[in-house]
């Protein structure tokens, strides 16, 4: 089967199962969880607290930093074994560009579908979309959190194949996490986990191939033309 044919298999399957949780899912599992936070109420603050753990400002800010003092440090001439820095700098980089460009594009699909938070459906009785709108209720799917987790998850994976049980694992929780404090509905975990992960892939892409070594060899001037991300 041609990569084209398995692309448009996987996007017709993602479609379906989209539909089917939003039809038949969704809304009677967020009911559910409403149930469950009245009957385990610590139970379900425990999952308050840790799904800020999806948010990106905890990863992006000692990314970044990390990437600047790898380019700082790799321009010193008193820094030993420089290409090492330079490698470390670049592997903060391509971290922070996977988590910062899906968390761009789930921004902007958020605003364009406008899918009701369950909070709506809660106070409002409203369960469905309202494309272009404004304020945070109204921006659902895909979830923001389970696209910085799944973003976090893969590009470490890729860099570190060894870790890929533990950040899969991570990764899976920060959904679960979403849809137990009824943040989000379960359809829309899933999209933000596709887009975070396809993301990564398309960042690695654009290290690699289109032009964007040549940036990365500008912010840590190293020749490691053979190295990737």
């Amino acid at each position: 089967m041609k990569p084209s044919h398995c692309y448009l298999l996987f996007a017709i399957a993602f479609v379906i199962i989209e539909a089917l949780l939003m039809l038949y899912v969704d809304k009677p599992l967020s009911l559910y969880m409403r149930t469950v936070d009245v009957d385990h109420h610590k139970f379900v603050d425990f999952w308050r607290g840790y799904t800020d753990l999806g948010l990106s400002k905890w990863y992006q800010w000692p990314l970044a930093l990390g990437a600047s003092i790898c380019a700082l440090f790799v321009r010193l001439p008193s820094t030993k074994n420089k290409k090492a820095v330079a490698q470390m700098g670049e592997r903060f980089l391509f971290v922070f560009c996977s988590i910062s460009f899906a968390g761009l594009l789930t921004d902007a699909i958020k605003y364009c579908v406008g899918r009701a938070r369950p909070v709506l459906l809660d106070r409002e009785q409203f369960y469905g979309f309202h494309p272009f709108s404004h304020g945070n209720n109204w921006h659902s799917w895909p979830s923001g959190h389970s696209t910085t987790a799944f973003s976090l998850a893969v590009s470490l994976i890729i860099l570190f194949p060894r870790l890929r049980i533990p950040a899969l694992l991570f990764a899976l929780s920060i959904p679960v996490s979403r849809v137990i404090v009824n943040a989000h509905y379960l359809s829309d975990t899933l999209a933000g986990a596709l887009v975070g992960t396809l993301m990564v892939y398309a960042t690695a892409w654009a290290f690699n191939h289109n032009g964007i070594n040549h940036l990365r060899h500008c912010i840590f001037p190293i020749d490691s033309s053979k190295r990737r991300a």
